[in-house]
């Protein structure tokens, strides 16, 4: 990352020598005052370093993790609003990746999430980390069997358990079955024994 020191009087001129000396606009870098001196005419000593890119920080993050693995992939990146969303390809390695029961791809995104975080101490953001869109194809799945079961427990009045989904997975579930009428989920039990409840709603 570049960094530059000035020696100024004021701030303002530090934002005067960030756009002539290197060619950024002020929100482009973080400013930190080193020191200040002199009693009466005050001198500020001041550092200027670019900021780094969020989505950059992200892509090499995850490049760097496949080079360590001894995985050749390719990092497909899209940004929408606040959403940042990486896809990697890496062909017969994209079920290592995503591991059982997405174990290694809810790990991944962790992992990323939390070095765009240490970069921009931002919680704004949203990061989505994929392998050959898997989790696109299973949210489509997982939807599909919300509304089969719908259907099913609609017609029976009675009600479904589904087991050996994780927490995203029951959300999914969960946010699919909110927008239907006549059933609701809830979750029980507790670690690997947590399900997911399709019933009936008491109208």
């Amino acid at each position: 990352m570049e960094k530059k020191t000035y020696e100024v009087k004021t701030l303002d001129e530090v934002y005067e020598l960030i756009k002539e000396d290197m060619g950024l606009e002020p929100d482009q870098v973080d400013i930190e005052v080193l020191e200040k001196k002199g009693l009466f005419k005050t001198k500020l000593l001041v550092e200027v370093s670019v900021k780094k890119d969020p989505v950059k920080v992200g892509e090499e993050y995850l490049k760097e993790i496949l080079k360590a693995n001894n995985i050749k992939g390719i990092v497909e990146k899209k940004i929408r609003d606040n959403l940042i969303y990486y896809n990697i390809n890496a062909g017969e390695d994209n079920g290592y990746l995503i591991g059982r029961r997405s174990r290694y791809l809810i790990a991944l995104q962790a992992l990323v999430s939390t070095a765009i975080y240490n970069v921009t101490k931002s919680t704004d953001l949203n990061v989505i980390v994929d392998v050959a869109e898997y989790k696109q194809k299973r949210i489509d799945y997982l939807e599909s069997l919300a509304s089969q079961h719908a259907r099913r427990v609609k017609e029976t009045k009675r009600p479904i358990a589904l087991s050996n989904l994780n927490s995203y997975e029951r959300k999914i579930i969960h946010d699919k079955v909110a927008s239907l009428k006549g059933v609701t989920t809830h979750s029980e039990g507790e670690g690997k024994d947590r399900h997911l409840i399709i019933e009936p709603t008491h109208e």
